[in-house]
């Protein structure tokens, strides 16, 4: 599946976060363990509990990111969280890709505080 979608979560992002979850919950002896593909299932499963995991499936298989946005914003209609959440994610992803460990180790607090306010 190949989704391209501007002003909202890379979607590139998303998609490998989704298809390695659904593969990690599905197959046997699947494991993340020393996996690039961690911090991608992590945030994902993080995304599915706090959005329900019903409307994650749905944005992934229809390439509708709005979904996800908009099931934020009925948690927290303050925009600017959701934008401050994409783009933690965003940069996180363009860390991961470009191998910026120093970003990566220090984003993951920047990433759990973007959630709280949701």
């Amino acid at each position: 599946m190949n989704c391209h979608v501007s002003g909202s979560f890379e979607c590139s992002f998303f998609n490998e976060g989704m298809t390695t979850l659904l593969t990690f919950e599905y197959m046997d002896n699947f494991s993340l363990l020393r996996t690039a593909y961690y911090d991608y299932v992590l945030i994902m499963k993080c995304l599915c509990e706090i959005v329900g995991s019903d409307k994650m499936l749905d944005a992934y298989s229809t390439c509708q990111m709005d979904i996800v946005k908009t099931e934020l914003l009925k948690l927290n209609s303050d925009a600017s969280c959701y934008e401050e959440l994409v783009t933690v994610i965003n940069d996180y992803h363009q860390a991961l890709m470009n191998e910026n460990v120093d970003y990566v180790a220090s984003s993951k607090p920047k990433f759990i505080q973007a959630l709280l306010p949701i």
